[in-house]
């Protein structure tokens, strides 16, 4: 993110990272797809989640940060003046989200509505992760991680931003306010905000654990890895072997514990072989 404000931003480094979340979310989606439809897809099926009009449940998030990557390297010029103000970007982060929820609330009755309603503010059904919904987050996250170092364990603005975040969430929650993650409530995103902070304040016991903190970075450094044979071996599991309602605690703690087994190993296997493909 600094590089990004200091204009120094990879296009083609970012570019391919971008080109591997979208295959990514192509390979998980028709996996998913194909599982709940009960069989291999046909072309229509197929085409649909190539072009975002069907997005399978656990996969939204990815075509969403594809898009703000996009956005980044479309806008870089403006954005870079924008992260030097952090004041402003936080300002155009809450007009973006007052935005969208005021989109959402219109009816989109014309062509291929729904399905721009859907990637832009989220629809029922179809997406939970709408662009213009989630960018404010996107925004104060990236001027955050432009702005201050996150080896600084002695910053004070973290502990405000934690503090603030736990009593304006619990303030809503406490005057009826429903902390709903679609369309994301301002509870919900004050719950994220307080998450985020709530880790860089902990960090520093955190890392005092050697072996957690390794753990942790570990997982961070792959979370993409993680995340797609998590969910392909996990949905796997629940449609080809047991019916996960019939599950109880020590049954979905041992297989999370498998999935988690199996996760490591897979993980440093691919890291091999892209190692020898690139060595060829």
């Amino acid at each position: 993110m600094r590089r990004l404000r200091k204009g120094e931003l990879n296009t083609a480094l970012t570019i391919k990272r971008l080109g591997a979340l979208l295959l990514g979310y192509y390979f998980v989606a028709s996996w998913l797809t194909s599982i709940w439809e009960g069989g291999i897809l046909n072309l229509k099926e197929f085409l649909q989640i190539i072009f975002f009009i069907n997005l399978p449940s656990y996969t939204e998030f990815l075509p969403t940060f594809v898009f703000f990557g996009l956005l980044l390297l479309a806008f870089q010029k403006p954005i870079q003046k924008l992260l030097k103000q952090p004041v402003m970007a936080a300002l155009v982060g809450v007009l973006i989200y007052a935005l969208a929820s005021y989109l959402y609330q219109l009816p989109w009755n014309f062509p291929a509505g729904d399905v721009l309603k859907g990637l832009l503010v989220g629809l029922d059904g179809l997406n939970r992760w709408g662009i213009l919904s989630y960018f404010p987050v996107f925004l104060w996250g990236t001027t955050w991680g432009s702005h201050f170092d996150p080896a600084d364990q002695t910053g004070k603005l973290k502990y405000l931003l934690f503090f603030a975040g736990v009593v304006g969430f619990f303030a809503l929650i406490k005057s009826g306010y429903l902390s709903e993650r679609w369309p994301p409530s301002i509870a919900y995103l004050l719950w994220g905000l307080s998450y985020s902070f709530g880790v860089l304040v902990l960090w520093p016991g955190i890392e005092k654990f050697k072996k957690l903190a390794q753990f942790g970075i570990y997982l961070g450094r792959n979370a993409f890895d993680y995340f797609i044979w998590h969910t392909i071996i996990i949905i796997s599991s629940v449609a080809f072997l047991i019916p996960y309602r019939s599950w109880s605690e020590i049954p979905v703690l041992l297989s999370l514990a498998v999935v988690l087994t199996l996760i490591a190993g897979i993980i440093p296997l691919r890291l091999r072989l892209l190692k020898y493909l690139t060595n060829l």
